[in-house]
């Protein structure tokens, strides 16, 4: 993966706003940093598309930035410019793999997502702030730190409670979208685009995408026994207990995975709240026994949970990932997020700290007293 000169003229064109503090037009930004007019002013309009740049037409008009430069990142602006990063074909296109059980996907993905994480957390104010001092070194936000959205001032927590989402969070991969991929292939692909298109909710698609599975219960079995978690889950459960803070796992998964997946860490103990999957004969069927009234688009709503459960504390922690943790993070008191639920934490103003992995939360979580140490 190579960062290309469309995405250096849209970060410089960002810098320079940024530094000026005020309303420049083509001309004045292109002049400034030597770049052709014509590429600038591509560069500008998708940066105004994307919500980076605000534009103001008339005399006096040209460009600034719409929101401050300690909010704007670096993986904003570059997807912006280039759309969504992806260092293998396969990564962009799922159709594009000729082996449904490529072993190289899982490490792919892993490298990408490192790459947008580091990406997501250099700010334009960072390189500003980096290119005046005397190191000259960027200071990327750690998980660590307290993010522009959170500050440890907001802690006041006697009685905290943890609820925490599963696939791909505490899990590496997402359990259910893996089975999907593996065995169903690009019609996995288009029925997860209906969903994501609101034209599906996640029962529709579970029952539809289970009733295409075709595997036993062992073969099904094989597979999860190779799904691995996060090597710093159980230091954050062990410092949990410690700290007398109750952990719930909330997912939008199944249980038989991660009662099976729990077991082999020694975790089978810890509660969570999920959806049910058994077999009829070599048939998987899905069961929705946490669905609730209100809510259409979650087969088991986390929010709902976290309502209940939160009655017996004063400070509600929710850690996740994905789309399904969206409407539980709009209600926790601290959010920590990583890849979808981390934009959708920027996007909307939601108080987050972001997170590659457990250690960094317990790391988080001891610094401000929330674990004893």
């Amino acid at each position: 993966m190579q960062v290309t000169k469309r995405s250096e003229y849209s970060i410089l064109s960002v810098l320079y706003l940024a530094e000026h503090d005020g309303v420049a037009d083509i001309g004045e930004i292109a002049a400034a940093q030597r770049i052709p007019d014509s590429l600038v002013a591509k560069a500008l309009q998708e940066l105004v598309k994307a919500g980076i740049l605000a534009s103001k037409r008339g005399p006096g008009g040209g460009f600034s930035l719409a929101r401050p430069a300690g909010e704007i990142n670096l993986l904003e602006i570059i997807e912006a410019t280039e759309g969504p990063i992806a260092i293998s074909e396969c990564l962009a296109d799922s159709g594009s793999c000729n082996s449904y059980a490529c072993r190289l996907e899982p490490v792919w993905r892993s490298v990408q997502d490192s790459i947008r994480t580091t990406l997501a957390r250099v700010t334009v104010q960072g390189v500003i702030d980096a290119g005046r001092g005397a190191t000259g070194t960027i200071d990327i936000v750690s998980p660590g730190q307290d993010s522009a959205a959170f500050r440890s001032g907001d802690i006041h927590a006697t009685r905290p409670i943890i609820l925490c989402d599963f696939d791909g969070t505490i899990s590496k991969q997402d359990v259910s979208d893996t089975i999907f991929t593996l065995w169903l292939g690009e019609t996995w692909a288009a029925i997860d685009n209906e969903y994501h298109n609101e034209k599906l909710s996640m029962v529709e698609l579970y029952e539809r995408c289970w009733s295409l599975v075709d595997a036993g219960e062992d073969e099904l079995y094989d597979f999860i026994d190779r799904v691995e978690i996060d090597p710093h889950f159980e230091e954050f459960i062990r410092q949990s207990r410690a700290s007398g803070i109750p952990v719930f796992l909330v997912s939008d998964g199944f249980d038989l995975y991660i009662d099976r997946i729990m077991g082999r860490y020694g975790l089978s103990d810890l509660v969570h709240y999920s959806n049910h999957l058994s077999f009829d004969g070599n048939r998987p069927v899905p069961e929705f026994n946490n669905r609730h009234p209100e809510c259409t688009q979650c087969a088991n709503c986390k929010k709902f949970v976290m309502d209940e459960k939160r009655n017996a504390a004063d400070f509600t922690i929710y850690i996740g990932n994905g789309f399904s943790d969206r409407c539980a993070a709009e209600h926790a008191d601290l959010v920590f997020a990583k890849d979808s639920l981390l934009e959708h934490c920027r996007d909307k103003g939601i108080p987050h700290v972001p997170y590659e992995h457990f250690g960094e939360i317990v790391k988080y979580l001891e610094e401000y007293e929330i674990f004893k140490r």
